[in-house]
């Protein structure tokens, strides 16, 4: 987010970028590879702070330990959409504006809806999990705060691959994190539950549940 605020900074906004000009994914060849050729490019050309180098460090190194994976046809054609850098900016403004919603709401359930869903994005874009996983997020095994800062544990049997996973939350994330358990979880059907998105009866919120929430807002 910050890379891509001070990149266009510097060179325009990105709905002005050439048409023709090939996208990162195309270009750098696997996941892997694309978040190392972005990394590169917010060091060098667009001087991002060091914070946010840590935050694309830890991306790369999340995707290279993960192997090479091969897109479905399915999976091609839903991520062509973001090839266009206005559908990108619109995605990581998300938590922020879903949050911004959340507090307008006058009915606290669906103000609590509202900050679900910008948290389970935010998530999703500075950890790269799949719905499956997010959903079987435990408060009281998967989170921890080690020195003011906000762990995500992820065992392998929750990953498709099985490779367990880790990840420090930027101070954003880890803020939204706390404002949701706090102030807005409790408001949930099933809170009483120990999964960070709880269903209504304490489980896991269901997969097809969680996937119509979100495609009923983006």
């Amino acid at each position: 987010d910050a890379a891509t605020r001070s990149c266009a900074s510097r060179n325009g906004t990105p709905s002005r970028t050439s048409a023709s000009a090939p996208s990162v994914a195309s270009s750098a060849g696997s996941p892997a590879a694309s978040a190392s050729l972005l990394r590169s490019i917010a060091k060098y050309h667009c001087k991002v702070d060091e914070a946010t180098l840590k935050q694309l460090d830890l991306i790369v190194r999340n995707l290279e330990t993960r192997g090479p994976r091969q897109l479905t046809a399915r999976n091609r054609e839903r991520l062509r959409q973001f090839d266009d850098p206005e559908n990108v900016a619109t995605l990581l403004a998300f938590p922020a504006a879903e949050r911004a919603r959340g507090l307008a709401q006058k009915n606290p359930l669906r103000g609590a809806k509202c900050f679900e869903r910008a948290l389970a994005v935010a998530l999703f874009i500075h950890c790269t999990l799949r719905i499956g996983t997010l959903r079987l997020i435990n408060l009281t095994t998967d989170l921890s705060w080690v020195a003011g800062k906000c762990y995500l544990s992820i065992d392998g049997t929750h990953v498709k691959n099985s490779q367990p996973l880790e990840f420090e939350l930027p101070e954003d994330v880890a803020a939204l994190l706390q404002e949701y358990i706090h102030d807005h979880r409790p408001k949930l059907a099933g809170s009483d539950g120990p999964y960070l998105f709880p269903g209504r009866d304490g489980g896991p919120r269901p997969h097809g549940t969680m996937r119509n929430d979100f495609s009923g807002v983006m």
